[in-house]
């Protein structure tokens, strides 16, 4: 048996009682809340992949290693799951039920480069919080499409997608 896969426990909370599954220890999923969170970390600095249901989009909810994950560089997800590459190990969080609910998301333009964050978008999306010394203007800086977010010349900020938006603005 390869020495990276290693067994966890899945644990699925419905009402007072636990169930626990075997799965790659790479992958630790916790169940409630509307979406699926899984932690799924790189070993060794190796690529590795995790299973999940991504179809409302995925967000990077807390990074747990000392490197850097930057989507699209060392993460990323797509119909089946999310992978992790180069020493990424986070917690990410899927928006089940086509993201119908409102949820934030932290997209960051590293060195000053542009940077394309994927998620849905059908609902809007408005800037909630700057985390950058560099101004954050929309069009400028910062802008979306139907596929995603993207932030260019040092913008970082976090930014609210849902449904209780409209073009961006709040309804």
């Amino acid at each position: 048996m390869n020495a990276k896969i290693l067994t966890c426990a899945l644990l699925a909370v419905a009402g007072v009682g636990l169930a626990a599954v075997a799965a790659p220890a790479s992958a630790q999923r916790f169940g409630g809340g509307g979406g699926e969170s899984l932690r799924c970390k790189s070993y060794d600095f190796g690529r590795n992949y995790c299973r999940m249901d991504t179809r409302g989009g995925v967000e990077l909810v807390r990074q747990h290693s000392r490197t850097d994950c930057r989507q699209g560089r060392n993460w990323g997800w797509d119909r089946n799951g999310v992978w992790v590459d180069a020493g990424c190990d986070a917690e990410f969080r899927s928006a089940r039920g086509g993201g119908q609910s409102a949820h934030t998301l932290r997209c960051k333009s590293h060195d000053f480069g542009r940077n394309y964050c994927r998620t849905d978008t059908r609902g809007g999306v408005r800037l909630v919080r700057q985390h950058s010394r560099t101004e954050c203007r929309q069009g400028r800086n910062w802008g979306w499409d139907r596929n995603g977010i993207w932030v260019d010349n040092g913008c970082d900020a976090e930014f609210s997608t849902g449904s209780n938006q409209s073009r961006g603005r709040w309804r």
